[in-house]
Protein backbone atom coordinates (compact mmCIF):
# COMPACT_ATOMS: atom_id res chain seq x y z
CA UNK A 1 0.00 0.00 0.00
CA UNK A 2 2.87 2.80 1.20
CA UNK A 3 4.81 1.32 -2.27
CA UNK A 4 1.58 2.67 -4.30
CA UNK A 5 1.30 5.86 -2.67
CA UNK A 6 4.80 6.61 -2.91
CA UNK A 7 4.62 6.04 -7.15
CA UNK A 8 1.29 8.24 -7.08
CA UNK A 9 3.32 10.90 -4.82
CA UNK A 10 5.78 10.90 -7.56
CA UNK A 11 3.76 10.88 -10.01
CA UNK A 12 2.02 13.74 -8.74
CA UNK A 13 5.35 15.64 -8.01
CA UNK A 14 6.21 15.53 -12.16
CA UNK A 15 2.88 16.41 -13.01
CA UNK A 16 3.16 19.67 -10.57
CA UNK A 17 6.53 20.77 -11.55
CA UNK A 18 5.36 20.02 -15.40
CA UNK A 19 2.22 22.35 -14.47
CA UNK A 20 5.04 25.38 -13.21
CA UNK A 21 7.17 24.48 -15.94
CA UNK A 22 4.66 25.28 -18.55
CA UNK A 23 3.70 28.23 -16.79
CA UNK A 24 7.40 29.53 -16.26
CA UNK A 25 7.82 28.88 -20.28
CA UNK A 26 4.27 30.34 -20.95
CA UNK A 27 5.22 33.73 -19.02
CA UNK A 28 8.89 33.54 -20.69
CA UNK A 29 7.39 33.22 -24.21
CA UNK A 30 4.69 35.86 -23.43
CA UNK A 31 7.56 38.62 -21.89
CA UNK A 32 9.84 37.95 -25.11
CA UNK A 33 6.83 38.45 -27.77
CA UNK A 34 5.61 41.64 -25.41
CA UNK A 35 2.23 39.45 -24.72
CA UNK A 36 1.74 39.50 -21.21
CA UNK A 37 -0.40 37.35 -19.29
CA UNK A 38 -4.12 38.46 -19.31
CA UNK A 39 -6.53 37.19 -16.70
CA UNK A 40 -7.94 34.89 -19.27
CA UNK A 41 -4.57 33.04 -20.19
CA UNK A 42 -3.53 32.43 -16.53
CA UNK A 43 -6.92 31.13 -15.73
CA UNK A 44 -6.52 28.77 -18.97
CA UNK A 45 -3.16 27.85 -17.38
CA UNK A 46 -3.99 27.59 -13.71
CA UNK A 47 -7.33 26.02 -13.94
CA UNK A 48 -8.41 24.88 -17.11
CA UNK A 49 -5.32 22.56 -17.82
CA UNK A 50 -5.13 20.75 -14.48
CA UNK A 51 -8.69 20.35 -14.81
CA UNK A 52 -8.19 18.66 -18.49
CA UNK A 53 -5.01 16.59 -16.45
CA UNK A 54 -7.72 15.10 -14.64
CA UNK A 55 -10.03 14.29 -17.11
CA UNK A 56 -7.39 12.51 -18.90
CA UNK A 57 -5.49 10.81 -16.21
CA UNK A 58 -5.66 7.04 -17.61
CA UNK A 59 -4.12 8.27 -21.16
CA UNK A 60 -1.26 10.57 -18.86
CA UNK A 61 -0.80 7.40 -17.01
CA UNK A 62 -0.05 5.79 -20.29
CA UNK A 63 2.48 8.57 -21.56
CA UNK A 64 4.43 8.64 -18.44
CA UNK A 65 4.54 4.60 -18.72
CA UNK A 66 5.62 5.20 -22.46
CA UNK A 67 8.34 8.02 -21.45
CA UNK A 68 10.11 5.67 -19.05
CA UNK A 69 10.92 3.01 -21.46
CA UNK A 70 14.75 3.26 -21.39
CA UNK A 71 15.34 4.54 -24.65
CA UNK A 72 13.65 7.53 -23.42
CA UNK A 73 15.88 8.16 -20.66
CA UNK A 74 16.86 11.83 -20.22
CA UNK A 75 14.35 13.38 -22.11
CA UNK A 76 12.00 14.69 -19.64
CA UNK A 77 14.71 16.36 -18.13
CA UNK A 78 15.47 18.28 -21.52
CA UNK A 79 11.64 18.68 -22.20
CA UNK A 80 10.31 18.72 -18.77
CA UNK A 81 6.76 19.82 -19.58
CA UNK A 82 6.55 16.89 -22.72
CA UNK A 83 4.31 14.80 -21.06
CA UNK A 84 1.43 17.71 -20.07
CA UNK A 85 2.00 19.93 -23.23
CA UNK A 86 -1.02 18.02 -24.82
CA UNK A 87 -3.27 19.94 -22.72
CA UNK A 88 -2.63 23.38 -23.90
CA UNK A 89 -5.25 24.27 -27.32
CA UNK A 90 -2.18 25.19 -29.01
CA UNK A 91 -0.52 21.69 -29.95
CA UNK A 92 -0.26 20.42 -33.00
CA UNK A 93 -3.01 21.83 -34.46
CA UNK A 94 -5.71 24.04 -33.78
CA UNK A 95 -8.99 22.33 -33.72
CA UNK A 96 -7.78 19.52 -32.24
CA UNK A 97 -9.97 17.67 -29.17
CA UNK A 98 -7.98 16.85 -25.86
CA UNK A 99 -8.30 13.26 -26.38
CA UNK A 100 -6.88 13.27 -29.77
CA UNK A 101 -4.13 15.17 -29.11
CA UNK A 102 -2.84 12.69 -26.26
CA UNK A 103 -3.82 9.90 -28.50
CA UNK A 104 -0.91 11.61 -30.91
CA UNK A 105 1.56 12.00 -28.86
CA UNK A 106 1.39 8.48 -27.19
CA UNK A 107 1.41 7.18 -30.50
CA UNK A 108 4.72 8.87 -31.46
CA UNK A 109 6.61 7.67 -28.91
CA UNK A 110 5.19 4.43 -28.89
CA UNK A 111 5.71 3.62 -32.43
CA UNK A 112 9.00 5.16 -32.73
CA UNK A 113 10.83 3.12 -30.02
CA UNK A 114 9.26 -0.03 -31.96
CA UNK A 115 10.40 1.21 -35.17
CA UNK A 116 13.91 3.03 -34.77
CA UNK A 117 17.17 1.12 -33.22
CA UNK A 118 17.93 2.48 -29.86
CA UNK A 119 21.21 4.02 -30.92
CA UNK A 120 19.40 6.49 -33.74
CA UNK A 121 16.24 7.51 -31.82
CA UNK A 122 18.56 8.62 -28.82
CA UNK A 123 20.44 10.33 -30.96
CA UNK A 124 17.61 11.92 -32.82
CA UNK A 125 16.68 12.80 -29.34
CA UNK A 126 19.60 14.39 -27.46
CA UNK A 127 22.05 15.58 -30.84
CA UNK A 128 20.94 15.87 -34.14
CA UNK A 129 21.34 13.28 -37.12
CA UNK A 130 22.39 14.40 -40.54
CA UNK A 131 19.96 12.04 -43.23
CA UNK A 132 20.82 14.25 -45.99
CA UNK A 133 23.49 16.56 -47.46
CA UNK A 134 24.52 18.45 -50.80
CA UNK A 135 27.51 20.02 -51.75
CA UNK A 136 27.89 22.43 -54.56
CA UNK A 137 31.52 24.45 -55.33
CA UNK A 138 30.70 27.31 -52.76
CA UNK A 139 28.08 25.99 -50.60
CA UNK A 140 27.02 22.93 -48.34
CA UNK A 141 23.60 22.19 -47.69
CA UNK A 142 22.21 19.87 -44.80
CA UNK A 143 19.03 18.59 -43.74
CA UNK A 144 19.23 17.49 -40.07
CA UNK A 145 16.56 15.17 -38.17
CA UNK A 146 16.42 16.02 -34.26
CA UNK A 147 13.76 16.58 -31.69
CA UNK A 148 12.03 19.84 -31.82
CA UNK A 149 13.48 22.50 -30.03
CA UNK A 150 12.55 25.15 -29.28
CA UNK A 151 8.89 25.05 -31.12
CA UNK A 152 7.91 22.34 -28.34
CA UNK A 153 3.78 22.45 -29.03
CA UNK A 154 4.39 22.32 -32.91
CA UNK A 155 5.61 18.50 -33.36
CA UNK A 156 7.70 16.27 -31.59
CA UNK A 157 10.15 15.66 -34.51
CA UNK A 158 12.04 18.29 -36.39
CA UNK A 159 14.10 18.23 -39.59
CA UNK A 160 16.08 21.38 -40.55
CA UNK A 161 17.24 22.61 -44.06
CA UNK A 162 21.04 23.92 -42.89
CA UNK A 163 22.93 26.43 -44.53
CA UNK A 164 26.27 25.85 -43.53
CA UNK A 165 25.50 24.97 -40.12
CA UNK A 166 22.46 27.18 -39.66
CA UNK A 167 19.42 26.65 -40.13
CA UNK A 168 17.07 28.44 -42.40
CA UNK A 169 14.35 26.54 -43.02
CA UNK A 170 12.07 23.83 -40.28
CA UNK A 171 9.63 20.95 -41.38
CA UNK A 172 7.94 19.56 -38.00
CA UNK A 173 6.30 16.66 -37.95
CA UNK A 174 4.70 14.10 -35.27
CA UNK A 175 3.52 10.28 -35.98
CA UNK A 176 -0.36 9.89 -35.39
CA UNK A 177 -2.79 7.38 -36.04
CA UNK A 178 -4.43 8.00 -38.99
CA UNK A 179 -8.12 8.66 -37.61
CA UNK A 180 -6.51 12.00 -36.21
CA UNK A 181 -6.36 13.32 -39.74
CA UNK A 182 -9.63 11.86 -40.64
CA UNK A 183 -8.10 8.70 -42.51
CA UNK A 184 -8.68 5.38 -42.20
CA UNK A 185 -5.35 4.51 -42.03
CA UNK A 186 -3.06 2.93 -38.73
CA UNK A 187 -0.56 5.80 -39.29
CA UNK A 188 0.29 9.07 -40.73
CA UNK A 189 2.95 11.89 -40.47
CA UNK A 190 1.09 15.38 -39.46
CA UNK A 191 3.41 18.43 -40.44
CA UNK A 192 2.33 21.22 -38.04
CA UNK A 193 5.43 23.20 -39.03
CA UNK A 194 6.84 24.39 -42.77
CA UNK A 195 8.02 27.67 -42.43
CA UNK A 196 11.25 29.60 -43.15
CA UNK A 197 14.10 31.04 -40.37
CA UNK A 198 12.92 35.14 -40.20
CA UNK A 199 15.81 36.87 -41.73
CA UNK A 200 16.82 34.25 -44.26
CA UNK A 201 14.96 34.68 -47.05
CA UNK A 202 18.13 35.85 -48.94
CA UNK A 203 19.87 32.02 -47.81
CA UNK A 204 17.32 30.94 -49.08
CA UNK A 205 17.17 32.33 -52.33
CA UNK A 206 20.62 31.09 -52.63
CA UNK A 207 19.94 27.61 -51.56
CA UNK A 208 16.86 27.49 -54.14
CA UNK A 209 19.29 28.42 -56.53
CA UNK A 210 21.81 26.19 -55.51
CA UNK A 211 19.56 22.75 -55.89
CA UNK A 212 18.25 23.38 -59.75
CA UNK A 213 15.76 25.76 -58.25
CA UNK A 214 14.30 23.27 -55.92
CA UNK A 215 13.01 25.23 -52.89
CA UNK A 216 14.44 24.01 -49.20
CA UNK A 217 10.91 23.42 -48.18
CA UNK A 218 10.15 20.92 -51.38
CA UNK A 219 14.07 19.60 -49.81
CA UNK A 220 12.86 18.78 -46.81
CA UNK A 221 9.10 17.56 -47.89
CA UNK A 222 10.81 15.23 -49.62
CA UNK A 223 13.31 14.21 -46.78
CA UNK A 224 9.95 13.22 -44.90
CA UNK A 225 8.91 11.35 -47.60
CA UNK A 226 11.66 9.28 -47.45
CA UNK A 227 10.92 9.09 -43.48
CA UNK A 228 7.85 7.49 -44.18
CA UNK A 229 9.35 5.26 -46.31
CA UNK A 230 11.54 3.84 -43.69
CA UNK A 231 8.97 3.43 -41.66
CA UNK A 232 6.54 1.96 -43.64
CA UNK A 233 4.28 4.94 -43.70
CA UNK A 234 1.97 5.73 -46.63
CA UNK A 235 0.25 8.75 -45.73
CA UNK A 236 1.56 12.28 -44.94
CA UNK A 237 -1.26 15.10 -43.63
CA UNK A 238 -0.53 18.82 -42.98
CA UNK A 239 -2.21 21.56 -41.13
CA UNK A 240 -3.66 24.25 -42.93
CA UNK A 241 -2.98 28.38 -42.46
CA UNK A 242 -5.94 28.34 -40.32
CA UNK A 243 -4.98 25.52 -37.84
CA UNK A 244 -1.12 26.14 -38.00
CA UNK A 245 -0.48 26.85 -34.21
CA UNK A 246 2.51 29.31 -35.08
CA UNK A 247 -0.05 31.40 -36.80
CA UNK A 248 -1.40 33.76 -34.07
CA UNK A 249 -4.34 34.96 -35.61
CA UNK A 250 -5.80 31.56 -37.24
CA UNK A 251 -9.48 33.30 -37.86
CA UNK A 252 -7.45 35.77 -40.55
CA UNK A 253 -4.55 34.05 -41.55
CA UNK A 254 -1.71 36.30 -43.59
CA UNK A 255 -0.76 35.87 -46.88
CA UNK A 256 2.60 34.22 -45.44
CA UNK A 257 0.90 31.61 -43.80
CA UNK A 258 -1.55 31.08 -46.55
CA UNK A 259 1.24 30.64 -49.16
CA UNK A 260 3.35 28.46 -46.84
CA UNK A 261 0.60 26.09 -46.52
CA UNK A 262 -2.61 26.05 -48.32
CA UNK A 263 -1.03 27.33 -51.88
CA UNK A 264 1.59 24.67 -51.62
CA UNK A 265 0.21 21.71 -50.72
CA UNK A 266 -2.34 22.49 -53.22
CA UNK A 267 0.30 22.77 -55.72
CA UNK A 268 1.40 19.44 -54.53
CA UNK A 269 -2.40 17.96 -55.10
CA UNK A 270 -3.18 17.61 -51.90
CA UNK A 271 -6.97 16.82 -50.71
CA UNK A 272 -8.14 19.12 -47.55
CA UNK A 273 -10.93 16.37 -45.48
CA UNK A 274 -13.40 16.96 -43.78
CA UNK A 275 -11.10 17.74 -40.49
CA UNK A 276 -9.19 20.23 -42.16
CA UNK A 277 -5.74 18.67 -42.57
CA UNK A 278 -4.09 18.39 -46.19
CA UNK A 279 -3.81 14.71 -47.09
CA UNK A 280 -1.30 13.41 -49.45
CA UNK A 281 -0.60 9.77 -50.29
CA UNK A 282 3.25 8.18 -51.06
CA UNK A 283 4.66 8.47 -53.30
CA UNK A 284 3.89 12.10 -54.11
CA UNK A 285 1.68 12.48 -57.76
CA UNK A 286 2.71 15.16 -59.68
CA UNK A 287 1.57 16.93 -63.09
CA UNK A 288 1.35 14.82 -65.87
CA UNK A 289 4.46 15.99 -68.37
CA UNK A 290 1.99 16.01 -71.14
CA UNK A 291 0.17 19.14 -69.45
CA UNK A 292 3.68 20.97 -69.42
CA UNK A 293 4.95 22.99 -71.55
CA UNK A 294 7.45 21.29 -74.28
CA UNK A 295 10.11 23.81 -73.23
CA UNK A 296 9.79 22.86 -70.02
CA UNK A 297 9.50 19.11 -69.76
CA UNK A 298 13.50 18.77 -69.67
CA UNK A 299 13.63 20.95 -66.89
CA UNK A 300 11.16 19.52 -64.93
CA UNK A 301 11.67 16.00 -65.40
CA UNK A 302 15.35 17.05 -63.77
CA UNK A 303 13.80 19.00 -61.14
CA UNK A 304 11.78 15.78 -60.16
CA UNK A 305 14.31 13.18 -60.13
CA UNK A 306 15.92 15.30 -57.88
CA UNK A 307 13.51 15.22 -55.50
CA UNK A 308 12.63 12.07 -55.88
CA UNK A 309 16.93 11.08 -54.89
CA UNK A 310 16.67 12.99 -51.91
CA UNK A 311 13.92 11.18 -50.97
CA UNK A 312 15.41 7.43 -52.00
CA UNK A 313 18.54 8.98 -50.11
CA UNK A 314 16.85 9.37 -46.88
CA UNK A 315 15.45 6.48 -46.84
CA UNK A 316 18.21 4.45 -47.62
CA UNK A 317 20.23 6.30 -45.00
CA UNK A 318 17.73 5.13 -42.18
CA UNK A 319 16.54 2.06 -43.69
CA UNK A 320 19.89 0.46 -41.68
CA UNK A 321 18.55 1.88 -38.27
CA UNK A 322 15.16 0.22 -38.56
CA UNK A 323 13.36 -2.69 -36.97
CA UNK A 324 10.65 -2.95 -39.51
CA UNK A 325 11.57 -4.37 -42.46
CA UNK A 326 9.69 -3.27 -45.81
CA UNK A 327 8.10 -5.93 -47.68
CA UNK A 328 8.10 -5.42 -51.67
CA UNK A 329 6.89 -7.50 -54.87
CA UNK A 330 9.77 -8.54 -56.93
CA UNK A 331 8.74 -6.05 -59.69
CA UNK A 332 9.72 -3.56 -57.11
CA UNK A 333 12.57 -4.78 -55.70
CA UNK A 334 15.28 -2.67 -57.99
CA UNK A 335 14.51 0.85 -57.15
CA UNK A 336 13.34 3.24 -60.08
CA UNK A 337 16.62 5.08 -61.74
CA UNK A 338 14.45 6.68 -63.74
CA UNK A 339 10.77 7.92 -63.59
CA UNK A 340 7.97 6.79 -65.31
CA UNK A 341 6.39 8.27 -68.41
CA UNK A 342 4.29 10.81 -66.39
CA UNK A 343 7.01 11.78 -64.39
CA UNK A 344 6.14 9.57 -61.00
CA UNK A 345 7.87 7.14 -58.85
CA UNK A 346 6.24 3.63 -58.59
CA UNK A 347 7.75 2.48 -55.73
CA UNK A 348 5.14 2.11 -52.53
CA UNK A 349 6.28 1.14 -49.05
CA UNK A 350 3.85 -1.37 -46.96
CA UNK A 351 2.42 0.17 -44.24
CA UNK A 352 3.39 -0.93 -40.68
CA UNK A 353 0.92 -2.76 -38.73
CA UNK A 354 0.23 -3.82 -34.36
CA UNK A 355 0.93 -7.61 -36.22
CA UNK A 356 4.02 -7.00 -38.40
CA UNK A 357 5.76 -4.97 -35.32
CA UNK A 358 4.99 -8.20 -32.64
CA UNK A 359 6.21 -10.27 -35.18
CA UNK A 360 9.57 -8.93 -36.27
CA UNK A 361 10.45 -7.17 -32.97
CA UNK A 362 11.04 -9.85 -30.10
CA UNK A 363 9.49 -8.40 -27.34
CA UNK A 364 9.12 -5.03 -28.38
CA UNK A 365 5.85 -3.36 -27.12
CA UNK A 366 3.03 -3.74 -29.42
CA UNK A 367 1.84 -0.89 -31.89
CA UNK A 368 -1.79 -0.10 -30.48
CA UNK A 369 -4.37 0.71 -32.73
CA UNK A 370 -6.28 3.69 -31.36
CA UNK A 371 -9.68 4.33 -32.14
CA UNK A 372 -11.85 7.35 -31.77
CA UNK A 373 -13.43 5.00 -28.70
CA UNK A 374 -9.98 4.66 -27.15
CA UNK A 375 -9.28 8.25 -27.44
CA UNK A 376 -11.14 9.52 -24.65
CA UNK A 377 -14.42 11.06 -23.57
CA UNK A 378 -14.67 13.47 -26.33
CA UNK A 379 -16.19 12.40 -29.77
CA UNK A 380 -12.91 12.10 -32.44
CA UNK A 381 -13.87 13.01 -36.15
CA UNK A 382 -14.75 10.10 -38.25
CA UNK A 383 -12.69 8.24 -40.88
Amino acid sequence: MFADLSVAAKHLHLTYHGVLRMGYLALRLSVSQKKYLNFPRFFNLLAIVPLRLLANLRHHREIIQILQLPVYKGVTEKQPHLSLKYLKNEYLAYGLATPLRSASIRYHYKYISTALRPDLLRKILFERVVIYEYVNQDSRFEVNMSLSMPYHSEGEFSITFDLENTAIFILSFTIVPGFVVGLDVEATLLISRLQGVRGCFTQIQHATKSMLEVSPQTVLVAALQGIAMALGVQYIASVSSSTCVGNSNPKQPSTEFSTAYDDYFISRGAIKNQTGFFCLSLPFREKPLTLIKRDHRSRTRKKRRFVWQISESVRDKLREYCQIPLSRTESEASLPQTLSATGHPTWRSTPVTSESVAAIVPGAVALRRFSPASAGPETAPSP
